[in-house]
Formats: structure tokens, C-alpha cells, sequence
């Protein structure tokens, strides 16, 4: 109760006494109320001497004083509390001591309070007043808290039709009241009718303010709430994306609301499990407002006639430093290996070189976790070979052979990065120089052979295959007898030829390339042992089963000869061999030969690894092949446990091993459980992957 000798105070004494108005401003405010037959509030709002905050606060405590619970003296003490610290009036409250009953009259207290405001607001300006609608708005949003959404919904729509008649159907306080209504049709999971009136807030505040206005942002970035609580992660990303370019235009990259938009944007993108993305240097130096695109086109011109990568042609014509590069070149990796999307890597650039931080400091401050101790050791290792790439170039000359080395060098971690343009560059850097060099003919083939892989690794087939011809030329040029080296370069165009499709080719060439390899290393060595088990993956391809066992059958025994037993390169071929006589029906040989990989597998890796998970698969279909359906399922259970436990029960692994334990249900005619995990699959390749076939948004401006 409040104390004897208190009464409730006015709200202009309140505001005064509270330090939120001037005393000697009261006046001018009063007298212009007094004037008009305006609330005092609103009026020394718009005269801005108060903010709303601060008006909700002292008349909350007012109402609380009305009702003879809270003391005037503890209200001013609040009010100011709320606004020296940012906090509501409730929290300022609890922090004074100061705790409400949680019901009034059997009603809670924020809606006794809501429901005085409204009667206050109607005796004073009458029920078609907007300063009566806007109390009914409160109300509303204080029954819809407490799940009295009947009622809320009644105040709604009557605020609804005052707003109309007020202000229009295409006014701003009509797109706001939109925004509140989509909000209490969320809150019960009405997702249509939320949707529907998010939309046409959106629209209205788009039409009304433009692509430059936060209130627009705010209206997106509902609409992604919205769309993430249905599991819709595409829309709802694209949606976080277009909220954050608008308030790009208004708030610095550092801003505490920036950050918050990118935190919810980053949660997101954790849900839709990006893949990894490439940008071009150039690309990402614009998108991040680094170097314009005429220094850029500039750079390219310089970079091309050098062969140098751009970041370092840049840093010659002084349109980037060091610190810059290692930022951008660090970016690039985070998109490569840490699969960051593209999006929030050009934000966290511009707020590194904003805020003089690494990149990873930056993902860090918006939210994200991803970045693994392997992508920095990678970054390590391209910006040292880099920079002792400059210092060869500089001890020496360009054109030295050393240069060259350290070409191949570096374009071999940036291929390691999947920066194959980058590789490739400096790889046809290290062609030239060799080339003028007679006597660093290993250094050419050295050369082709990486040029090779790395078209290889674009599916660029021909030019991989000419690369290698090259190779083989030079090889054969100088030495008449076979060595280990033209060896290694014909084993190279087979793999070529065999991935390309060119099987025929590629069966004939690896042939010949067995008795070639006899000859350099003898009849049981590791590299013909391998190339035994190229020749058997050929035949596999052309359906050749009694061929391809043949030549699994030798590799493995030369295998288990040179190699230690348990050796991953054992049980791959045995988990091949297996494969093949479950094809031929020879169930009990498969068995034998999934369980030795299984036992090997168990022994390398620990009993809950994935590559067990695998041999457990291999050995479930062998046992429902022979009809022993109770150790099909126990091996199916434990290949879903170990993938649930390792990959997580929502990877597309899980998937997969969940998906063959759906044909084997099918074929054992459990169709309900088949259905059920069918829809658990569904689900999980859903929140998974990008859904290209999901709903198209509609145009963003």
C-alpha cells in the first residue's frame, strides 16, 4: 500500500521530479495540451522533450500508483532508474526491491493496467479516438501475452476500423497495426493468417518509407521469424539478407543492431548446412568495399602480364596492404573449408577493416562458431609461401628456376584451398620459366603433372589429358628404358581416361601399364598392387565381374604381403571384394570378407567411427541376402546408431544409412515403420540442403 501522507502523483510531476522534463519546460507543454485538448504525453513528445520509452514508464507507474500499490516516492526512483540504465519499468522495479502482486482482482497485473489505460483513454478522448485505439493496441498485446486471444483479437479489430477512419487504409499506423495483428495470430501458430498480414505490413511500410528505413527492416525481418519457425531456412535467410542490406544504408558495419540482424542471420545459416562456396579476389575486394572496380581491372591487367595473383598486384600499385590480403585471402578459405556463405564473409571483411580485427574475430562477434584450427594453419601456410615467393623474386629474378619451385609450391596449397584459378595461374608462371631452363626437365614434368590434376579437378578432361600427353613426351624424350617417373605419368592418364568415360582406352593402356610397372619395381610391389586395383575398378565399370574379381583377388594378395594387416587400403579391397561375390550370390565368401573389414575397421578406427557404420551396412545386406533377418537388423541398428552418434541425427550420412535400412523394411514387408522413416528422411534432407524447389519469395526491392 502506499504510504499515508503520498497521493498519486500527476504525470507532468512524475516527468519533472523524475528528471525526464525540465520543470521550466512543463509549462509550455501543459499550456499547448490545455490548448488543443491533447494528453500531456503526446505533447511533449512532439515537442521532443521526451522519448516514448520514458512515457510508457511513468505512465505504467502512474496506473500502479492509481491502483494504490505503488508508492510515488519508489516511482520516480524507477522511472529514472529505467532511463539512466536502459531498462522497462518493471525490471527497475525488481531491482528497487519493489515486487507486484502477480494478479489484480484475478486479472494479471500488465492487464489490469492495459485495461485502466484504455478506460482512461476513453473517458477523456472518446472510443473512435486514436489515442483510445492505440490503448486498445496495448491491451490487446497485454491479453494476447496471457493467451486471452478471443478478447485480443475483438480490440484488434475494433482499433482496426478507428485506424481506418483515422488515418486510411494506406497509412503508416495502419501497416503498424497490421505488424502487431501478424504477431498475435504467430503466437498461436496461426501461420497463414500471420503471413498474410506480415506481407501487407511490409508492403505498405516499403510503399510509405522507401528501401532506406529501419521500420522496413523490421517488417523482413518478422516475416524471417516467421518463415524459420516453419523450418522455411531458404525464405527466411533470403529475408535476413534483405533486412540487413537495408540497415547496411543506415547503421555503421559495428553497430549493436547490425550485429544482433547478423546473429539471427548466422543461426540460420547453420540450420540450412551451406556447402562450400568460391568467390573471386576481385569479387570479394568490391563486395566488401575494399578497391573499386577500374583498380581492380587494373590490377587483373598487371596480374595477367606478371602471372602473380591479383591480392599481390594490388599491393604493388598500393590499392591494398598486407594486412588486407591476409583478410581476404583468410575469407576466401572460411568460404572454401569452413563452409561460411559468401554473404557473411563480405560483412565480416567490412567490419574487420572497420574494427582493425581479424576476419575469424569478426565471424566470432556476429555469432559464428565455425571456424576450425585447420583453416587458420592453411592461411598460415599460403601467406609464408607467399611472402617467400616475393623474396626469391626479389634475391633473385623472376625468371629463376627457385621461383618457379616456389610457384608450384603455393599453387599446390591453393588448389589445397580449391582455389584452382589461382593454382593455375602460378602453375603456368612455373611452365614458362622451366621451359627457358634446358637442364630442369623434372621440374617441367613436375609441372604438367600438377596442371593436370588441377584441370582434372574442373572437369576440364581434354586439357588434363594434353597436359599429361605433354608429360609423357618429355619423359620419354630422354630415356629409353621405363622409369618410375614416365611410370607414374602413364598411371595418371589412365586415371584420366577412366574418369572421363574413355573406359576402353583406359583398359588397354592400364594393361600395359602393369607389365611396365613389374618391370621398375618387380612383380610384388605396393604400385602394382594399386594399379591391379585401378584395373579391377575399370572392369567394375563395364560390368566385368569375373575380371574385376581376378584383379582384386591379386592386388590383395600382393597387398597383404607389403603392407601392415589392418591397413585401410587391406579393407577397402576386401569391402570391394565382398561386394562382388554378394553379386555373384556367393553369400557365404561376402560374409567372410565384410566381417574380416569389419574387425580391421574396428581395430584402425575404434568401435564408433563412420567407416564402421559403412562395414555394418555391407554386412546387413549380406545378412538379408541370406536370409538371417535377425542380424540384417541388429547390423542396420548399429550402422544408425553410430551414424546418429558421429555425423548427427540430422546428416545427410544418417540419411543415407537410414535410406537402405528403409529397402530392407520394404522388402521384409514392414511398410508403416518403412513409411515413418521414410518421412524421418524427408525431413532430415529438408532442413538439410538448399531446397531449390521450394516456394520462389516474392521480388524484395
Amino acid at each position: 500500500m502506499a504510504e499515508a501522507d503520498e497521493k498519486p502523483k500527476k504525470l507532468g510531476e512524475l516527468l519533472v521530479e523524475s528528471g525526464l522534463v525540465a520543470a521550466d519546460k512543463l509549462p509550455e507543454g501543459l499550456e499547448y495540451a490545455k490548448r488543443h485538448s491533447l494528453p500531456l504525453g503526446r505533447v511533449l513528445i512532439t515537442l521532443k522533450l521526451l522519448r516514448e520509452v520514458d512515457l510508457e514508464s511513468a505512465l505504467h507507474s502512474q496506473a500502479l500508483m492509481k491502483m494504490d500499490r505503488l508508492p510515488a516516492r519508489l516511482a520516480v526512483r524507477a522511472i529514472t532508474l529505467a532511463h539512466t540504465n536502459n531498462l522497462s519499468i518493471d525490471r527497475a522495479l525488481k531491482k528497487l526491491g519493489w515486487f507486484p502482486d502477480k494478479y489484480i482482482e484475478g486479472e494479471a497485473m500488465p492487464v489490469a493496467i492495459a485495461r485502466e489505460h484504455l478506460q482512461n483513454a476513453e473517458s477523456t478522448f472518446g472510443k473512435e479516438h486514436p489515442e483510445s485505439a492505440a490503448a486498445r493496441i496495448r491491451l490487446a498485446e497485454a491479453l494476447t501475452d496471457h493467451r486471452k486471444y478471443a478478447e485480443a483479437e475483438a480490440l484488434y479489430q475494433t482499433a482496426s476500423k478507428i485506424v481506418d477512419e483515422c488515418f486510411g487504409h494506406q497509412s503508416l499506423e495502419m501497416s503498424n497495426l497490421l505488424g502487431q495483428m501478424a504477431g498475435h495470430y504467430f503466437v498461436q501458430d496461426k501461420f497463414d493468417e500471420a503471413e498474410k498480414l506480415y506481407w501487407q505490413s511490409y508492403e505498405l511500410k516499403h510503399s510509405l518509407l522507401g528501401d532506406k528505413d529501419l521500420r522496413v527492416a523490421e517488417c523482413l525481418e518478422d516475416l524471417a521469424e516467421l518463415y524459420d519457425v516453419q523450418s522455411e531456412y531458404l525464405q527466411a535467410e533470403r529475408l535476413y539478407l534483405s533486412s540487413i542490406g537495408i540497415k547496411e544504408k543506415v547503421l555503421a558495419a559495428d553497430d549493436p543492431e547490425m550485429i544482433q540482424s547478423l546473429r539471427k542471420l548466422v543461426l540460420i545459416c547453420r540450420q540450412s548446412e551451406h556447402g562450400p562456396e568460391s568467390r573471386q579476389t576481385g569479387d570479394l575486394l568490391m563486395d566488401a568495399g575494399m578497391v573499386n572496380q577500374k583498380k581492380i581491372e587494373e590490377g587483373l591487367e598487371l596480374a595477367k602480364k606478371y602471372n602473380i595473383p591479383l591480392g599481390r598486384a594490388l599491393i604493388s600499385i598500393k590499392q591494398l596492404n598486407q594486412e588486407d590480403l591476409q583478410r581476404v585471402m583468410h575469407a576466401q578459405l572460411l568460404m572454401k573449408d569452413g563452409g561460411v556463405p559468401g554473404y557473411i564473409v563480405v560483412r565480416a571483411l567490412k567490419a574487420s577493416c572497420k574494427l582493425h580485427i581479424s576476419v575469424g574475430d569478426a565471424l566470432k562477434k556476429i555469432g559464428w562458431r565455425r571456424e576450425h584450427p585447420a583453416d587458420q594453419r592453411q592461411l598460415e601456410l599460403l601467406l609464408r609461401c607467399s611472402d617467400e615467393l616475393i623474396k626469391l623474386e626479389q634475391d633473385l629474378t623472376p625468371e629463376h628456376a627457385d621461383v618457379a619451385a616456389k610457384c608450384i609450391e603455393l599453387a599446390d596449397l591453393y588448389a589445397g584451398a580449391n582455389n584452382l584459378r589461382e593454382a593455375e595461374m602460378l602453375l603456368g608462371r612455373a611452365l614458362k620459366i622451366y621451359e627457358k631452363h634446358d637442364d630442369k626437365e623434372s621440374g617441367t614434368l613436375q609441372t604438367l603433372q600438377a596442371l593436370a590434376r588441377v584441370h582434372a579437378l574442373q572437369g576440364r578432361w581434354a586439357e588434363s589429358q594434353g597436359m599429361i600427353d605433354r608429360a609423357i613426351a618429355v619423359a620419354k624424350k630422354n630415356n629409353a628404358k621405363p622409369t618410375a617417373q614416365l611410370a607414374e605419368l602413364l598411371e595418371s592418364q589412365v586415371r584420366i581416361l577412366h574418369a572421363s568415360g574413355e573406359t576402353k582406352e583406359a583398359l588397354e593402356k592400364v594393361a600395359e601399364l602393369v607389365e611396365l610397372r613389374k618391370k621398375v619395381d618387380g612383380n610384388e610391389s605396393a604400385n602394382v598392387s594399386s594399379l591391379m586395383e585401378l584395373q579391377a575398378d575399370i572392369e567394375v565399370s563395364q560390368n566385368n565381374v569375373e575380371a574385376a574379381e581376378k584383379f582384386y583377388a591379386r592386388s590383395l594378395a600382393i597387398k597383404e604381403k607389403v603392407l601392415v594387416g589392418g591397413n585401410p587400403q587391406i579393407t577397402g579391397l576386401l569391402s570391394k571384394l565382398g561386394e562382388l561375390k554378394l553379386k555373384k550370390a556367393d553369400f557365404k565368401t561376402a560374409k567372410e570378407h565384410f566381417e574380416k573389414a569389419l574387425e580391421m575397421n574396428r581395430n584402425l578406427w575404434g568401435q564408433s567411427h563412420p567407416v564402421v557404420a559403412f562395414s555394418e551396412l555391407s554386412l546387413a545386406r549380406c545378412f538379408e541376402a541370406m536370409k538371417d533377418n535377425e542380424k540384417a537388423k541388429a547390423s542396420f541398428a548399429r550402422a544408425i546408431s553410430i551414424m546418429e552418434a558421429t555425423a548427427g541425427p540430422q546428416h545427410e550420412d544418417t540419411a543415407r544409412v537410414l535410406e537402405q535400412y528403409v529397402e530392407y523394411l520394404k522388402n521384409q514387408g514392414h511398410l508403416d515403420e518403412a513409411e515413418a522413416i521414410s518421412k524421418r528422411v524427408a525431413e532430415i534432407r529438408e532442413q538439410s540442403e538448399l531446397r531449390h524447389t521450394a516456394m520462389q519469395l516474392r521480388t524484395i526491392h
